[in-house]
């Protein structure tokens, strides 16, 4: 098995939506046995709440998860005011989402809605959303399923818990914290990596990085930007998928490695004193496979958006002989909260199609996926980030850690390890390009 395989270990809503055990699904309770809903004096018609039982309610749950800003799960919630604009009821939010191209929602990587049910919503929106008659046939109903419609068993059993030595405690709105953690004797190879999220009501993302040295396992309130000193190994995001190492490559993992844990947190549903200890499962095995497993970063660090301008910045970087015959199988395109769109393109030396290796024609900072790619790179080939943003504020942007800066960077996960490759030596020598 040469590519990388990213699955559903778990369908706790696409990996992530609720706190349910391998293999199960979480389900909705439904008013009086008809649609869903009850409050406001109404039901949502059969079709519309299909739509969103299906599209919307991995976390628009009640109460609401991953930072989700109120449910749609009853009539009421879809009658109310909107959280953005008290004067605009819900519906008309939800119109407007659906049919945003820049933001969507969904966001990736859940399926947008297709014609058929972006036409259903439409007439009922245009209608005034009416109340159904709460006559729905029975089925599936309330029942909240994994990306591909039904879980999927995962390929291993987990044997070490990233946690922390004790719960974050949350005090404001939006927060950043990070711990560390030390992994026992013994030198194994990491096969997979899943979340483990303890309280999905606050929990927004979350990065798995490597430290070069021993930190508490208490959990701090940290700066959010990714560290030069610890590189990151893999990152999940509401929707985001484990990610499973091809049979010939894993993560080293020894008596030199240093976990670090970042987690976003965002009570956009106004969760009274939240507590939460999430962190990472890991499949391990002490019968080491053929290669180490690494991560780099591709894009670009030559960074200046002007004020009220939109950039697009192009870098190349050539692939230099330590490079040669890796073949990389994930990535995680990353910027901040003015970009617009990320893309990677390898270019043959010797010409040919472009090959994708990882794209988000619509970036999202607040969802960000890891993508699985596969791609084999060899001297003299060129590797091509484009980034584009969109700076509608009166200050230039720079590149920076913080989310008021930006960045250009596509984390790609890559066999066999080049010790000499840092993980930003790509971006650090790259060189603008048409």
């Amino acid at each position: 098995m040469r590519n990388a395989v990213i699955i559903i270990a778990w369908s706790i809503v696409a990996a992530g939506c609720g706190t349910h055990p391998i293999g199960a699904t979480a389900t909705l309770t439904r008013d009086g046995g008809g649609a869903m809903g009850g409050g406001g004096g109404g039901v949502l018609p059969c079709d519309v709440d299909a739509i969103l039982a299906g599209h919307c309610r991995q976390c628009h749950q009640d109460p609401p998860l991953f930072g989700s800003p109120m449910p749609l799960a009853t009539y009421a919630d879809l009658r109310g005011p909107s959280k953005s604009a008290a004067s605009v009821p819900v519906f008309e939010r939800l119109h407007a989402r659906v049919h945003d191209d820049a933001r969507p929602m969904p966001p990736q990587p859940y399926a947008r809605l297709d014609a058929s049910e972006l036409a259903t919503l439409d007439a009922w929106i245009a209608a005034g959303a009416p109340s159904g008659n709460g006559t729905c046939a029975a089925g599936d109903g309330g029942v909240v399923r994994g990306t591909d419609g039904g879980p999927i068993v995962s390929a291993c059993v987990p044997d070490l818990r990233v946690a922390p030595s004790a719960p974050y405690k949350m005090v404001t709105t939006e927060e950043y914290a990070c711990y560390g953690f030390d992994v026992p004797a013994g030198t194994r190879h990491v096969t997979e990596i899943r979340v483990h999220v303890d309280n999905p009501k606050i929990v927004h993302h979350i990065l798995l990085l490597k430290a070069p040295a021993s930190s508490s396992g208490t959990p701090v309130a940290c700066n959010p930007g990714p560290s030069f000193a610890a590189p990151m190994i893999y990152a999940w995001s509401q929707g985001g998928l484990p990610l499973v190492l091809p049979a010939e490559a894993g993560f080293r993992q020894d008596a030199s490695t240093h976990y670090l844990v970042q987690v976003h947190y965002n009570n956009a549903a106004n969760v009274t004193n939240p507590t939460d200890a999430t962190g990472f499962d890991l499949c391990t095995t002490s019968t080491l496979r053929k290669y180490d497993a690494d991560v780099v970063a591709f894009g670009t660090q030559a960074i200046s958006v002007p004020p009220h301008a939109t950039t697009d910045l192009k870098s190349c970087y050539t692939v230099p002989d330590a490079f040669d015959g890796r073949r990389f199988f994930g990535a995680f395109p990353h910027m901040h909260q003015i970009g617009k769109s990320i893309s990677t393109t390898l270019l043959r030396q010797g010409g040919g199609a472009p090959i994708d290796m990882g794209t988000e024609a619509a970036w999202d900072f607040k969802n960000q996926p890891w993508i699985s790619i596969d791609a084999v790179i060899h001297k003299g080939d060129v590797v091509k980030t484009n980034c584009v943003w969109n700076n509608t504020t009166s200050l230039s942007v720079q590149f920076g850690q913080n989310s008021e800066n930006e960045m250009c960077y596509s984390f790609s996960a890559y066999y066999p390890a080049a010790p000499s490759i840092g993980w930003a030596t790509p971006a650090t020598f790259s060189s603008l390009c048409p």
